[in-house]
């Protein structure tokens, strides 16, 4: 659906603001057009129908009045005048009747001798044809038509035509409700399913599910048009930046004089699809297999989502920016806004006065606001789309990424110098105009690329007493006792558990006898005056009473003590009475009574600013505990994979990605009391990068049983200028491609 509203002030850098006398010429309209008085609530309007182009206009009354007299026998000025004294004050203005005429030339509306010169038509077919070519041809959104699908949609309408009914919409309306509660009620499940989500293995169904629901909404377009007396003249697929996006033309649409049946058709896609969702939502929270639940939730995202996200945003030419336009009586919103923006961009750079529509607008600052809102997102979407083209297609992707940056933002750039150097036969720009125009844009641009920029570091963490204290088995031997259980306070030297090894003791003993005998040799060769045998005797006397000390060494760690006062901690403490322990092997973990500290893990890439916060308050948020200030006390230079606890590893629903750890059999024999970091046990996840431990303390009141509790620790921190962060994501990214570029190299590819 297209809009009248190009006038001469047109916005294009080559556009001509008009200095021929229009006012002898002729213009034709063309006798095959369709008008259609249509009533939008506050305004009256005509549809303009093309049957040869199969497209669609929509003009005001004023401009249908003026239209009309254009029979090919009165000059413009004369239907001008005519037009005037038939609408008085709701005559259109001369610039506003002379951008009309130009516009009905342009889309081949009306004709001028001029134009219909065999010359002249030539031109305009050969340029017709070119852009229906290049229209197929373009590498960025070729479109592929597939045929008419009106008689196979005619087919099945009278079978589910009736859900664009009352009845229908209450039957859509139940299922959303109920897929809304099923999904409410499972939502303790939605993360794990938005994992699977981000795999890399289930982009292709991902794709493959999106492209399905997009077939569904195409097709519900296209039944809710036949429903209301509507045709299909086409359907096809568009490949945009290589993305497969079916389409149907329901333009026929636009001859309904129902406002309710025009917004049902263009909502019908988006209804199918949230009805789609909300079914797949109904499976997904009832269902236990893997992969059926993995299925339903691309469903549920693509169909939800992301169809709300582009079909439900009005601030693009889908489905809601024509409901929009439809609830607001203003058809033409899009073209209105552009034209403000552009005929203000013209004024600003080229100097060029031009009319802007305020005069038919009204709500003017709604629609210059709109064009700006639309202007921002269009922006946002060209680079995310060639952003997510370079990274996802890889060298197809950059080729095609760096095509699209020429037709969107080069070549119009080019159109703009040209013009600024050459200008037109009819219009020039104002080059001192313009030089300012650049000045004011470019201080703009360096005060914002100067301003400071501040970012948000945030990292995971958790609850945990400082310093940790690992109990460890000093021998190896089977437990006898457990004296203590987790939870409780112990004091230093208190008992907290027995092992029993009868080897030991025996060997113990054995050495005691070998002990005693070799002195009663040693005191024999003395009294026989056997000084060298006496000599020998004593030293293998005192190499047994090494190996006796060591023993008893050992026997006496078979008690195992505290080594400093604490709380007690450990799973199932109690069973392990009777069980083996080896060297090394950990028993318990004592935490320091009334110390309890925030241990956060700050990555690589945030190291630089937590070193530099060291000795400031910093913001501690733990899960399911109102947030509070810290201190950050210190920050371990050394930096590491392995992660102490595994509650904080994404495995275990933590923030931290990780892989598994094989923590080997590497024991440590060094004494009862060890750092708990040093517990090759508690390394059952090793992280993807590197992390750097962070000791924040916190008022003890705020961490009454919080212990293991995971949560974040943050702060605002300067980042530098707005353009070293630019500078540096620029950077950051050249260094991806190079890595990946280097890894394919790598492999031979």
């Amino acid at each position: 659906m297209e809009s009248l509203t190009a006038t001469s002030d047109s916005l294009s850098p080559d556009a001509q603001h008009s200095c021929v006398d229009l006012g002898g010429v002729v213009l034709t309209l063309r006798d095959d057009l369709r008008f259609t008085l249509q009533h939008d609530g506050s305004a009256d309007t005509y549809l303009i129908e093309d049957p040869v182009r199969t497209k669609f206009y929509r003009v005001g009354i004023s401009e249908f009045t003026f239209i009309s007299l254009l029979d090919g026998h009165v000059t413009i000025a004369e239907a001008h005048g005519l037009a005037s004294s038939a609408l008085a004050a709701e005559a259109l203005a001369d610039h506003e009747m002379a951008g009309l005429c130009r516009w009905l030339v342009e889309n081949q509306l009306a004709s001028t001798p001029a134009s219909l010169s065999s010359c002249r038509m030539a031109q305009q077919g050969g340029r017709e044809r070119l852009r229906k070519r290049l229209a197929t041809l373009s590498p960025i959104s070729p479109k592929l038509r597939l045929g008419n699908p009106d008689r196979a949609i005619g087919a099945i309408a009278p079978l589910l035509g009736w859900w664009f009914s009352p009845f229908g919409f209450l039957v859509w309306m139940l299922v959303l409700g109920f897929g809304l509660m099923s999904l409410f009620g499972a939502a303790d499940r939605i993360d794990q399913s938005a994992q699977s989500v981000i795999d890399r293995n289930n982009w292709i169904w991902l794709a493959a599910t999106w492209f399905l629901l997009k077939l569904v909404h195409e097709t519900a377009h296209g039944l809710a048009c036949k429903r209301f007396g509507g045709s299909i003249r086409e359907f096809g697929i568009i490949l945009f930046m290589l993305i497969p996006l079916p389409y149907v033309d329901v333009t026929s649409a636009w001859r309904f004089r129902s406002r309710l049946h025009r917004i049902v058709t263009s909502a019908a896609g988006v209804m199918a699809e949230l009805m789609v969702a909300a079914l797949a939502a109904i499976l997904w929270s009832r269902s236990s297999s893997p992969l059926v639940t993995q299925h339903a939730f691309n469903v549920m995202l693509s169909g939800s989502l992301i169809t709300l996200l582009f079909n439900a945003n009005p601030l693009m030419r889908f489905d809601a920016y024509y409901i929009l336009t439809d609830l607001l009586g203003m058809p033409n919103l899009a073209t209105h806004a552009s034209q403000v923006l552009r005929t203000a961009a013209r004024k600003f750079f080229f100097g060029i006065d031009g009319s802007m529509p305020h005069g038919q607008l009204r709500w003017p600052w709604f629609v210059a606001g709109y064009g700006v809102a639309a202007l921002i997102w269009r922006i946002a979407m060209c680079v995310a789309l060639l952003i997510a083209a370079e990274r996802m297609l890889w060298g197809a992707g950059l080729v095609l990424a760096m095509f699209a940056a020429l037709l969107w933002f080069v070549l119009p750039l080019a159109k703009a110098i040209h013009f600024l150097i050459w200008g037109t036969s009819s219009c020039q720009p104002d080059r001192r105009q313009f030089g300012k125009a650049i000045a004011i844009v470019s201080l703009l641009i360096a005060s914002i690329v100067s301003l400071p920029w501040y970012g948000h570091s945030r990292v995971p963490a958790i609850v945990d007493y400082e310093p940790m204290v690992q109990v460890r088995a000093p021998t190896k031997g089977f437990v006898k006792r457990v004296a203590v259980r987790s939870g409780q306070y112990v004091r230093a030297g208190q008992v907290l558990v027995e092992l029993e090894n009868q080897p030991l003791q025996w060997k113990t003993a054995e050495l005691v006898a070998q002990a005693e005998q070799s002195q009663v040799r040693a005191r024999v060769y003395a009294a026989s005056h056997r000084t060298a045998a006496c000599e020998v005797e004593l030293q293998q006397l005192a190499a047994i009473e090494a190996q006796l000390k060591d023993r008893r060494q050992m026997l006496a760690n078979l008690v195992i003590r505290a080594s400093d006062s604490g709380i007690v901690i450990g799973d199932a403490i109690e069973s392990l009475q009777g069980t083996y322990v080896a060297t090394g092997e950990s028993l318990m973990t004592l935490g320091p009574a009334g110390r309890r500290r925030v241990r956060a893990l700050v990555p690589q890439r945030e190291l630089e600013y937590f070193v530099s916060r060291v000795g400031q308050d910093v913001r501690v948020q733990i899960d399911g505990s109102p947030g509070s200030e810290g201190y950050l006390e210190h920050v371990d230079p050394r930096g590491d994979t392995h992660l102490s606890h595994d509650a904080l590893s994404a495995a275990a629903g933590g923030a931290i990605a990780t892989s598994t750890n094989d923590p080997g059999d590497d024991r440590s024999e060094k004494g009862i009391a060890l750092d708990a970091s040093d517990d090759p046990e508690s390394r059952g996840f090793e992280a993807t990068e590197t992390y750097f431990a962070a000791t924040v303390r916190v008022d003890q009141s705020m961490l009454q049983n919080q212990l293991g509790a995971t949560g974040w620790v943050g702060f605002r921190s300067h980042r530098g200028t707005v353009a070293a962060v630019l500078w540096d994501l620029v950077c950051k990214w050249d260094a991806r491609r190079r890595q990946t570029l280097q890894s394919g190299r790598g492999c031979g590819l």
